[in-house]
């Protein structure tokens, strides 16, 4: 799950874009994720409690298809840019 941090405590795929940005890896292991907006996954539950349908049934909120860490960081690549921490992100993306 991926977007808006509320507070300090991270989320394990948070800390993994965080570890992305700063350099803090210094290449990417061969993972691939689920990936979704964490308002999305928020939107989800709100449906599943208020809807009679969904008692005792099970949902999986992914996305897209599945994103390598590679994948990821290239994409934080191309959002950010010349900005901030594309510096770090070169140790992890060499193209």
């Amino acid at each position: 799950m991926f977007g808006p941090v509320l507070g300090p405590d991270y989320s394990t795929s948070i800390l993994v874009v965080q570890r992305l940005m700063e350099g803090a890896m210094p290449g990417v292991p061969r993972l691939y994720f689920g990936v979704v907006d964490v308002r999305d996954v928020a939107d989800l539950h709100i449906r599943a409690m208020t809807q009679p349908a969904a008692k005792g049934e099970r949902f999986l909120a992914v996305a897209g298809d599945f994103m390598s860490m590679l994948d990821i960081a290239k994409v934080l690549k191309r959002r950010i840019g010349q900005s901030g921490w594309y510096a770090s992100l070169r140790c992890v993306i060499r193209q």
